[in-house]
């Protein structure tokens, strides 16, 4: 996404071609690390992390929803990194 963006501002204009996106479901796996250590044993002290570990298209089976696009809002963000030599 980030590259179609950016393709868009070099250009200096949006057509209405690129106002259109396919909304694809898609599922979400998350993996759970749990961090045991000294402390964790002694003092209760534990940390976890959940990281996302696979996203898939959700595309085996029909899936159908309602789109409320009165109030739709898509929002990007992007950051521009300059590298000095």
């Amino acid at each position: 996404m980030r590259d179609y963006i950016l393709d868009i501002i070099k250009k200096g204009e949006a057509t209405e071609e690129d106002e259109e996106f396919v909304i694809c479901p898609a599922l979400v796996s998350f993996y759970v690390n749990s961090n045991s250590n000294y402390y964790s044993y002694y003092y209760g002290y534990n940390t976890t992390s959940t990281q996302v570990s696979s996203i898939t298209p959700y595309v085996t089976e029909p899936v159908m929803a309602t789109l409320d696009f009165s109030n739709a809002k898509i929002k990007f963000s992007y950051s521009k990194q300059t590298l000095g030599n």
